[in-house]
């Protein structure tokens, strides 16, 4: 459009007179302009005269069959017209000399078009000249006819349209996906070199005999970032019109709005082929109009593949709905994603793509609240649980009614939390929430312990689930002491409450075992013995505390449900696995050699358990299942308690098997915890190379799951990164991954653990040392040491990376004038040079 007094182009006037249009603003031009005026009247009489001969010579033409055969084409004979779209025509060639068949295409209003028309068919040359890829068509050559018609030479395929090839093939759904797969990579590169294709559809995709598909017609494309202002003008589209094809085009194309389409209008019809290729049906209804199209598009509610055809699982649904949401913004961000989560599902592994979340439902009712996604995973958590509980009590009688409806006023309470304009500021955590919860339950239900008692062990779960070990005791010991002033003697032993009460207080006892060992670990890496024999005797205590409660749960269940149970398989199960525990934590006192036989014992008790609950997963849930794999992964980490890598292994690598082809896809962190346990197993024999790739594959896992900064992926980056150095293979690679762990420990502000930011900083040091990047090793120690406190001058860890870069590995002296002989830390700077060294540092 012509800015001020400014001249509009050619190619706006061109377009004005093709279509019959002229917008305000040209019009207003043309009236005082005489020159525009008088390009825009020999346009105009161009145009009629054209569209007069035209007509005349319809059938001399033969335009609506086959056109008259050009002999042109320097270099080349034509021989028959292969396809005509809405702009060019494509004529199937021979080449002189070469023999070798081509695809000609030429301009379909050959010296007619517009200005328009000949920078689009140039662009498309420009475009798919660039594009090496074997997914889509090659250009050979392009030039000028004999009669001045401008013409590309590109690839023949012999093969069929997708369409076609879909009907002719029936495809399974695993092939439909694999021809999707590849589809989507060639359009996934056209992406990487920021090229926006805009009209895929089944007709611009030829399969080969081969079964490869071809991706063609790149004559709407669009440069997603053209710097070159001349050619971006040449392929803009203008305001209000319209480019591709209706069938397969996104809500935004059909706006009109030009700087509303990107990468992901091509996803949207990638979403479409998908459907089509599952269900062979179109996700959409017949529409008897434009507008309809364009309403129901963006209106959405677009049906389940799996409703229309059997076979097709849940992953696929969202893989395909993902692709095709009427928000750009939920839609993958290019093919290159909507591609990785085929391969995903091809291989077997979870998908990236997740259904809708309850935040997204109430943002869509309740415009103006944006909630956190953890904040109402946990509100939907809790109202569920609680709903479930109330249902219990049958509305017999008036008191009955009073505890329903003081239960129903505490759930009440803590949704009203999220209205801003009666609490203020509402949670933005679901430990805020639960704060709200647990205060809202105390409140209402004061004189109904039952209920209470009900509440507070969903509230505990709630607690446990966020592993706040403090408040999660806090609320079950509120929860056991009302469900005592219900049941007293014999009927509390007879309480299966009382028994839930016990299981999640054993939960947490064991939860807090196992961060007393993790604590005991660390202290014993920073040459804190005793401090990690203090952490020892905390886990003992904590894991015979949680035998015991586990126990007593499991002793009330047995006796008032019949198995086979889940109850029962879960106490059993998890009596087990405290057993196993508290004989590994007592293995780590000093007194271990003197009580071989009890630990023994507990072991063989553990296993024993172990089987028994394994038994019983079977009979209620077949031989194969995610609990089943959860029992089997039990046992291996009970040999591996025991030192008995040889049994540990194999069994890790069957719970593997297991939770990846018979567990819940969903499970995603279980799935996660059997890769990353098979690739410990790996690396506890020392196969450094072989644990790569399982820990490869949980970090996969986790990081899609809680992110790529939760302290699990971070976790895992690290023993990668270890893995990758002592293997001695791509250095650079576990610099990267170092990198990217110590990063996340630095934004870990509100979880800072000092030993694991330790850990991970020496890494990083001794991942850049075994590259003999020198300076940058002690650039980096010397920023690691900045950020820890004064006493980490004395952490074995830190003085023995010092002693490497001052280049004095042997060195008589440390840091501060301690004699290495003298030092009561030198077993453990000894540990920490070896374990530098064994990461490929040398001097």
């Amino acid at each position: 459009m012509p800015e001020g007094n400014a001249c509009p182009d050619r190619v706006v006037l061109e377009e004005s007179v093709s279509s019959g249009k002229t917008a305000p603003e040209v019009q207003r031009h043309l009236d005082g302009c005489e020159t525009c005026r008088g390009l825009y009247d020999q346009l105009r009489g161009e145009n009629d005269l054209l569209l007069e001969f035209v007509g005349a010579n319809r059938d001399r033409m033969n335009i609506s069959s086959t056109p008259v055969i050009s002999q042109s084409v320097p270099g080349y004979r034509l021989l028959r017209e292969l396809h005509r779209g809405g702009q060019g025509v494509v004529w199937l060639a021979e080449q002189d000399g070469t023999r070798r068949r081509v695809a000609v295409k030429m301009l379909l209003q050959g010296r007619f078009a517009t200005s328009r028309q000949r920078s689009r068919f140039e662009r498309e040359v420009e475009v798919i000249a660039s594009l090496r890829h074997p997914g889509i068509v090659i250009v050979f050559e392009s030039g000028t006819s004999n009669d001045g018609e401008i013409y590309f030479a590109m690839e023949y395929v012999e093969g069929r349209t997708l369409d076609k090839w879909l009907e002719e093939s029936t495809p399974t759904p695993r092939e439909a996906v694999q021809k999707m797969l590849d589809v989507a990579e060639a359009i996934a590169f056209a992406h990487r070199r920021g090229v926006i294709h805009r009209d895929i559809k089944p007709g611009n995709i030829l399969v080969d005999d081969n079964g490869q598909p071809k991706v063609l017609d790149f004559g709407l494309a669009r440069l997603e970032d053209d710097q070159d202002a001349e050619r971006a003008q040449m392929l803009a589209t203008a305001a209000g019109e319209f480019l591709g094809t209706f069938a397969y085009a996104a809500p935004e194309q059909l706006t009109g709005d030009p700087g509303a389409v990107d990468t992901r209008a091509d996803v949207y019809a990638l979403g479409i082929l998908m459907f089509e290729a599952l269900t062979a049906s179109s996700p959409f209804p017949p529409v008897e109009s434009v507008a309809d199209l364009v309403r129901g598009r963006l209106e959405g509610g677009v049906p389940r593949p799996s409703s229309r055809r059997k076979g097709i699982g849940r992953e696929l649904d969202l893989i395909t709905l993902k692709a095709l949401d009427p928000e750009p913004d939920r839609r993958y961000e290019n093919a290159a994603e909507f591609a990785e989560d085929c391969r995903r599902w091809l291989e077997g592994r979870p998908v990236q793509a997740r259904g809708d979340s309850l935040p997204y439902v109430l943002r869509k009712s309740i415009v103006r609240h944006k909630l956190a996604s953890s904040f109402i995973l946990t509100v939907l958590f809790l109202v569920v649980i609680s709903a479930v509980s109330l249902g219990i009590l049958l509305i017999k009688n008036e008191q009955e009614r009073r505890r329903v409806v003081a239960g129903s006023n505490a759930i009440i309470y803590a949704i009203a939390s999220m209205d801003t304009e009666r609490e203020g500021q509402m949670p933005q955590t679901a430990s805020e929430f639960l704060a709200i919860w647990t205060k809202g339950i105390r409140e209402e239900l004061d004189e109904e312990p039952e209920m209470e008692a009900v509440l507070l062990t969903a509230s505990g779960r709630g607690y446990i689930g966020l592993k706040n070990w403090e408040l999660a005791d806090e609320v079950l010991a509120e929860a056991e002491e009302n469900i005592k002033e219900v049941f007293v003697g014999n009927r509390l032993r007879d309480s299966l409450l009382y028994a839930e009460i016990l299981h999640q207080q054993a939960r947490v006892d064991y939860g807090r075992g196992r961060a007393a060992i993790d604590d005991s670990d660390r202290a014993v890496l920073a040459g804190r013995p005793e401090e990690a024999q203090a952490y020892d005797e905390d886990a003992v205590r904590f894991f015979t505390s949680a035998v015991a409660r586990y126990r007593n749960s499991l002793a009330i269940r047995t006796g008032q449900l019949e198995p086979p149970q889940e109850d029962l398989a879960t106490s059993t199960h998890h009596l087990a696995a405290a057993l196993r525990e508290l004989a590994v934590s007592r293995q780590r006192l000093p007194s271990a050699a003197e009580s071989s036989v009890e630990l023994e014992a507990l072991f063989d008790e553990s296993n024993a358990r172990f089987m028994e609950a394994r038994s019983q997963w079977q009979v209620l849930e077949g031989e194969s299942s995610g609990n089943l794999a959860s029992v089997t992964n039990s046992l291996a980490r009970t040999a591996y308690g025991r030192g008995r890598y040889d049994e540990a292994l194999p069994l890790y690598r069957n719970a593997l098997e297991m939770v990846t082809k018979h567990g819940d896809p969903n499970e995603v962190y279980r799935i996660g915890l059997a890769f990353k346990n098979y690739g410990m197993a790996h690396r506890a024999v020392e196969q450094w190379v072989e644990s790569i790739a399982p820990l490869e594959s949980s970090i996969d896992l986790l990081s899609n799951r809680y992110g790529p900064t939760d302290s699990r992926t971070l976790m895992a980056q690290e023993w990668l990164a270890d893995s990758i150095l002592r293997a001695g293979l791509d250095g650079s690679r576990a610099v990267s991954l170092a990198e990217i762990t110590f990063e996340g420990r630095c934004a870990e502000s509100e979880q800072y653990d000092y030993d694991l930011f330790v850990d991970t900083g020496v890494l990083l040091v001794d991942a850049l040392m075994a590259e003999k990047r020198w300076e940058s090793a002690r650039s980096q120690f010397e920023e690691l040491m900045s950020m820890l406190p004064p006493s980490a001058v004395s952490d074995p860890r830190t003085m023995a990376r010092r002693l490497i870069l001052d280049g004095e590995p042997n060195a008589t002296s440390l840091v501060q004038d301690v004699p290495l002989d003298e030092s009561p830390l030198v077993p453990e700077i000894t540990k920490a040079i070896t374990t530098a060294r064994e990461r490929g540092v040398r001097r």
